[in-house]
């Protein structure tokens, strides 16, 4: 009897977990918003280069501009810290 009794609660937890077409259902929800994210990814990417193309017809450098872009993503202290270090880097193989 002990192992009926274990084998009903065991079952009771069951009712708990999602059926396998609503795990299947939400599995795909998740990829499907995952692909449309990488899609609008993708586009954003697109655009950003037309911009820096727009920015190079202009006179621009993108290279140096892209490096803007990542300094001023940068925590004050930190850009600070890593010019000290690119400062201290060039002063040590003499290019000042």
């Amino acid at each position: 009897m002990a192992d009926t009794k274990t084998a009903n609660s065991d079952t009771s937890n069951i009712k708990d977990f999602p059926s396998k077409s609503e795990a299947d259902a939400r599995l795909r929800s998740f990829i499907e918003r995952v692909e449309r994210l990488e899609a609008e990814k993708a586009e954003l990417a697109e655009d950003i280069k037309e911009v820096y193309g727009e920015a190079k017809a202009n006179g621009y450098d993108p290279k140096i501009m892209r490096k803007i872009v990542r300094m001023r993503k940068m925590d004050v202290e930190k850009r600070r810290e890593e010019e000290a270090l690119i400062e201290v880097y060039r002063n040590a193989v003499g290019m000042d």
